[in-house]
């Protein structure tokens, strides 16, 4: 099979495309910058954005047999000026348009075409339990999730599954959010967000990639996805767990006040919550090797 990952050179990215090489997949990565990225993996090929227009993009975008759109700039990497919230929606509208119409031009077109997109989708939700089902929230991370998902839907579907994965906050040892949590435990300054009360829908790396797998080699997939961990817990919960097995303390919470002064807007990625459920998943039989928060951080935090 032949897997181009749009975006791929990313956390998420890097991952799938080993997982997929060592399953005998062939990877096509697009970056922007295709010439800074080193493999040694001969199944692995770079191309870039602009490569894409051309004859030989063309060709690679006819013999695909899966898509996966990734592309869009770190949520949380800057502070969100007027600025910066343009470009984190402009980051992932562009590049998702430039695909859907090579694809749609395209006379030969991929069996699936997966989008990624995030749980922010749904909003705050405070205790409500949200399956796919749930209705697009009402602030900013909600809004980006459903201008994005509104480009990827306009690709002719009569040919090619379409799916959209609303991703829950990735846990693994080394990238994405757990070493920020991590951190202030490690010098015995950790403790809960604001009141702890809020959701946190998480999910193992592995499990992510997993599901990935299961989405692409399985006829009849579609549709909305929720990739999370079959259990959310809160952040009380989260930070209870790494505390007792890191063997620390958990005594210096972080108040609502200081979250806005540091972060400003950005701190709903911290004070909102959503407590998400991988409903279809769990509905297929999907296994999740990682059900519970504790078994998920004593892997990623003892290796």
């Amino acid at each position: 099979m032949k897997v181009i990952i749009a975006g791929g050179s990313g956390f998420l990215g890097r991952r799938l495309s080993t997982s997929f090489v060592n399953d005998g997949h062939a990877v096509t990565i697009v970056s922007r910058n295709p010439g800074n990225l080193k493999t040694q993996k001969s199944q692995i090929s770079f191309v870039s954005w602009n490569d894409l227009q051309d004859s030989v993009g063309r060709q690679n975008i006819a013999e695909a047999d899966v898509i996966i759109n990734l592309a869009g700039e770190n949520i949380g990497g800057k502070r969100w000026t007027e600025k910066q919230k343009t470009k984190l929606l402009s980051s992932r509208i562009e590049p998702t348009k430039q695909l859907v119409d090579l694809i749609n031009a395209s006379q030969i077109k991929p069996k699936k075409f997966i989008n990624a997109s995030a749980v922010g989708f749904y909003g705050d939700c405070a205790d409500q339990l949200i399956d796919e089902n749930k209705s697009v929230g009402n602030d900013f991370l909600a809004e980006i999730c459903v201008k994005w998902e509104e480009q990827a839907k306009l690709i002719e579907q009569s040919q090619t599954d379409f799916i959209i994965l609303r991703i829950g906050v990735v846990l693994d040892a080394k990238e994405g959010a757990l070493p920020r949590m991590v951190l202030p435990f490690k010098i015995f300054a950790g403790g809960k967000l604001a009141s702890g009360r809020q959701w946190v829908p998480w999910i193992h790396i592995d499990d992510l990639v997993s599901i990935f797998r299961y989405l692409i080699t399985t006829p009849g997939t579609s549709g909305v996805y929720n990739a999370t961990a079959p259990n959310p817990v809160t952040n009380s919960q989260l930070t209870a767990s790494i505390a007792k097995i890191l063997r620390r303390p958990a005594w210096f919470p972080v108040p609502t006040f200081a979250l806005k002064i540091a972060l400003g807007e950005q701190a709903m990625l911290v004070l909102n919550g959503q407590r998400v459920i991988p409903d279809k998943l769990i509905k297929a039989g999907h296994p999740f090797q990682f059900s519970e928060i504790d078994t998920a951080l004593m892997d990623i935090l003892k290796k």
